[in-house]
């Protein structure tokens, strides 16, 4: 039993490092892997056109703030 957890752990801890986001979803009798990419989009679903666009803005927004946050601390 120890000899799993520790594997388990190991495989969380690869995942991590793969850089891909996944988080797990139950879906009917299992769990079902699901990219941040995928998240956003069914969190999308019921929105409006409107709101769809005003989400979209604030994501842009927000990575040229990243962007720049970046660059003012490479000077």
């Amino acid at each position: 039993m120890q000899r799993l957890k520790e594997e388990e752990q190991q495989k969380k801890e690869a995942r991590k490092a793969s850089g891909v986001a996944r988080t797990e979803k139950k879906h009917g009798k299992g769990k079902m892997l699901v990219t941040a990419e995928e998240r956003r989009e069914e969190e999308a679903r019921g929105m409006t056109p409107e709101m769809k666009m005003r989400l979209e803005r604030e994501k842009r927004a927000r990575a040229a703030e990243e962007r720049m946050k970046k660059l003012a601390g490479a000077k």
